[in-house]
């Protein structure tokens, strides 16, 4: 409804006259009869549940909050259909009307307000939980005629144990003040506060905004030095904000009340910068583990001990997420990497002929008849596996059908073995038209654990990475042109790379961060992986056609993530769900969670606590993992829904890491 001239409120509220309005509400002045003052009274006309939530989460945080560079909330109640928020009337002109106006302020009279500003950030940030404004800036700062300032306009402000990212407050960001993490989606903090709280000195220093955030990151723009846009300025205090405005938030101040303080003292020397779900700023020594050759090449016993120690060899981080030591790191241009097709004589489309065999894949790959009694199940194609059981001790890759009989009983053929060379095969991956299998294997001359591929057949093996150092976790890119896979550095540490699907242009894709496992959507715009922090293995993601270089948290609701441990994450040939090993202690399960709801519906569809490594049907429909539960490796089926549970293999060999053709 529209407030009228003269209209009483709640039999006390009397409206003078509007503030301002916008699509989805209004603010007015109004007079309190009661206790005989000028109030705001704020509406909400969106009708949506979303956006009274949010209206409401407003009321609920600044209720709490009582200081005097904050505004206090005096009522809320609802009129007809609309909700109405009653609140502390702030006189005055706001920062971004002064500087308009009057352009860049003096320092002195910025460092006044600064003083007023970091006590009511220092305030709300040592809330329990703390409350974290997100959309500092100098329109959302009132100079009151007696010369204080007010923090005004918590509408995307959360507490940090709220919902990490509503519609609202994903959107409500203003380029320039906002910082990175908040702009990508990732969670933000009081650490977050203090880049916005930078950006705004800037702007009031210099009458100009400093560089947006995303872009800087992108390489696309840099900070323009603060002291080339006003020579009056000391240098501690550019060198200051140049650290509150760091990208990365581990590298920021530790706290508002540091950052403040080294705009004021020039020979003050803060500590190192908050601990946040990013990354930290100390490089990392650590000990190679023996984990990856027991891993990939023992693969011994029963197997479920060797899940337990997924990502093992991370965990060395005395920070959250740690920085590794390497310093050479490529700039990607992911957009061109990721868009360029591979040539006519690339791997991805040439012949067998390439691999010295005379025949193409397709002429090899084997035909697969229905009969009458029985259904290939999974939309008809073919699982891969590994298994010793062709010498009782080394890893091959095999491969079988899966059926349903007339009995509607879940069955397999006989395996049928592809490789047949020297040393263990691990980790089997489909390219996305079903011609080739990419697999980890050793390399020539000491050269460690190398990426291969051959035809669907087995035959034509190519080493396609052939490098130092050990590379694995393969995984295609859904045109088949790009294969993301892992490689450990010198000092042990996994990084995530890219190359073309010849093995061509390497690039390396990770940073500073500890990154494996790698997955991709269905469109190509999202590599999703496991990154490794303080012993423990997180789901993260980054944007692909975005040249992102920060991950993104893929769990925004929950510091460590609802999904727990995870290993082994594999999207649906749909990308509408990803399946993944969950690590409890002495336990893994096979779990699946939606891409989109992003951890709001995460179904654990094993229960034994000896299962791992899912692979989906090309239909959707059903999941292939391996587990102990019968004492010994063996390969088993299921539906997406957890039921129907068979086991497919019966030997007493071990049979892993199952793989299932999506074409």
């Amino acid at each position: 409804m529209e407030l009228k001239q003269g209209e009483i409120l709640h039999e006390r509220y009397m409206i003078e006259t509007i503030l301002g309005q916008g699509g989805m509400g209004a603010v007015y002045l109004a007079h309190d009869q009661n206790l005989d003052q000028k109030v705001a009274v704020k509406v909400n006309r969106d009708p949506s549940e979303q956006a009274s939530r949010q209206f409401i989460k407003e009321a609920q945080l600044l209720a709490v909050l009582h200081h005097p560079n904050l505004p206090r909330v005096i009522d809320y109640f609802v009129a007809g259909m609309d909700e109405i928020l009653v609140m502390d009337y702030i006189p005055g002109v706001d920062l971004s009307a002064l500087i308009k106006d009057q352009g860049a302020q003096p320092l002195e009279k910025v460092m006044q307000w600064v003083e007023q500003l970091g006590s009511a950030l220092v305030y709300m940030h040592s809330q329990k939980p703390p409350v974290i404004h997100r959309d500092i800036k100098s329109g959302n700062i009132k100079l009151t005629p007696s010369g204080e300032v007010m923090l005004v306009d918590f509408g995307i402000a959360k507490a940090s144990e709220i919902s990490q990212m509503t519609a609202t407050g994903a959107t409500g960001y203003t380029p320039g003040f906002a910082p990175p993490e908040q702009m990508s989606g990732a969670r933000t903090g009081p650490y977050s506060d203090q880049y916005s709280l930078a950006a705004t000195i800037y702007h009031l220093l210099t009458g100009s905004q400093p560089e947006d955030g995303v872009q800087r990151g992108l390489g696309k723009e840099t900070l323009t030095p603060i002291r080339q846009l006003n020579k009056t300025l000391p240098i501690h205090v550019e060198a200051a904000l140049n650290r509150a405005l760091a990208l990365r938030p581990e590298e920021r101040f530790k706290d508002i009340e540091d950052f403040v303080r080294a705009l004021k003292e020039p020979e003050y020397l803060p500590a190192e910068g908050p601990v946040v779900p990013v990354r930290n700023d100390r490089t990392v020594s650590r000990k190679k583990s023996p984990y990856w050759k027991a891993w990939f090449l023992g693969l011994a016993g029963g197997g479920v001990i060797l899940v337990m120690l997924a990502g093992a060899g991370f965990f060395v981080l005395p920070g959250v997420i740690g920085k590794l030591s390497q310093t050479s790191t490529p700039t990607i241009d992911m957009v061109a990497f990721m868009a360029t097709e591979v040539k006519a004589a690339g791997i991805a489309t040439r012949t067998q002929s390439a691999f010295n065999t005379g025949q193409t894949a397709t002429a090899l790959a084997p035909t697969i008849t229905p009969t009458p009694d029985k259904i290939i199940l999974g939309g008809g194609s073919e699982l891969a596996f590994i298994s010793d059981r062709g010498d009782g001790k080394t890893l091959q890759i095999w491969t079988m059908n899966v059926y349903m009989n007339n009995q509607s009983q879940i069955i397999s053929d006989e395996p049928r073995q592809l490789t047949f060379s020297g040393g263990d095969k691990t980790q089997p991956a489909w390219s996305p038209d079903g011609l080739h299998i990419v697999y980890v294997a050793p390399g020539g001359s000491g050269n460690g654990l190398d990426i291969w591929m051959m035809a669907a057949d087995g035959s034509g093996a190519v080493d396609l990475t052939g490098n130092p150092g050990d590379e694995f976790n393969p995984a295609w890119s859904p045109n088949g042109n790009v294969i993301a896979y892992t490689k450990l550095n010198t000092e042990g540490s996994p990084l995530l790379y890219l190359m073309r699907s010849n093995g061509a242009d390497a690039q390396l894709l990770s940073e500073n961060f500890q990154e494996s496992q790698p997955t991709w959507s269905a469109d190509s715009q999202w590599l999703v992986y496991v990154i490794s922090a303080r012993d423990h293995d997180y789901l993260y993601m980054r944007g692909m056609q975005q040249n992102s270089p920060l991950p993104v948290q893929f769990d925004l609701d929950s510091y460590f993530g609802r999904l727990g441990e995870v290993a082994h994450p594999v999207f649906s040939p749909d990308g509408k769900w990803i399946a993944y090993t969950r690590m409890d202690p002495k336990k893994t399960y096979v779990c699946t969670v939606g891409f989109e709801s992003r951890g709001e519906d995460i179904s654990q569809l094993t229960t034994s606590g000896l299962d791992a490594y899912p692979t989906w049907s090309s239909d959707n429909h059903w999941i292939a993992f391996y587990s102990t539960r019968d004492g010994n490796p063996e390969i088993y089926v299921m539906s997406v829904t957890g039921q129907l549970q068979t086991r497919l293999t019966n030997d007493p060999a071990r049979d892993l890491q199952p793989s299932w053709k999506t074409k």
